[in-house]
């Protein structure tokens, strides 16, 4: 239920909550939607841009904060690293997020870390002091932050993602030279 399937649209949803538990509470009531598609990147009318999680567990040791839903579950894709939980912030950060994040932040277990994962662009540069300067808030000195954006300036990780899917589709086919 983290992510949803719109056919009519052929997009993928991610629902917001600004519930406190919802990393952990599939049941927390939903304020708005992410909606990423073909040439399509809204948040849904009348909704309330909060964040959106990934299912999170106990011993979850790495939080992932990216811009989108989209670029937040193509950094795991990238990384598959299990023990991390991704969250969206659906663009840039409003004036609910911080408080939101500082949840998220607080909750998690000693020593975790928590990684900048935003598009390797100006915003992407904003983002990334303001979830540093939320760290430094949460006084948390056990967490460590690790600005892990893509390394191509511009990028973001579902373009990472796609540039490898890619390139791993092209080395296994191979022409055989047919029809010379």
């Amino acid at each position: 239920g983290r992510v949803r399937h719109c056919p009519r649209l052929g997009s993928i949803v991610f629902p917001h909550s600004s519930a406190d538990d919802f990393a952990t509470n599939a049941d927390a009531e939903v304020c708005g939607y992410e909606i990423t598609g073909r040439g399509v990147t809204m948040f849904s009318k009348g909704g309330v841009k909060a964040l959106w999680q990934s299912a999170g567990c106990n011993i979850d040791s790495k939080l992932v904060v990216a811009e989108s839903g989209l670029d937040a579950i193509s950094y795991l894709a990238v990384h598959g690293e299990e023990g991390t939980r991704v969250v969206s912030l659906s663009g840039q950060m409003n004036s609910a997020q911080p408080g939101l994040l500082l949840v998220a932040i607080g909750r998690m277990p000693s020593g975790s870390r928590l990684v900048a994962a935003f598009d390797n662009d100006p915003a992407g540069d904003k983002l990334t002091a303001s979830l540093a300067d939320l760290l430094a808030r949460a006084a948390r000195p056990d967490l460590g932050l690790i600005d892990d954006r893509p390394k191509q300036r511009g990028h973001d990780w579902n373009q990472v993602l796609c540039a490898k899917s890619s390139s791993s589709l092209t080395r296994s086919f191979k022409p055989t030279g047919l029809g010379r």
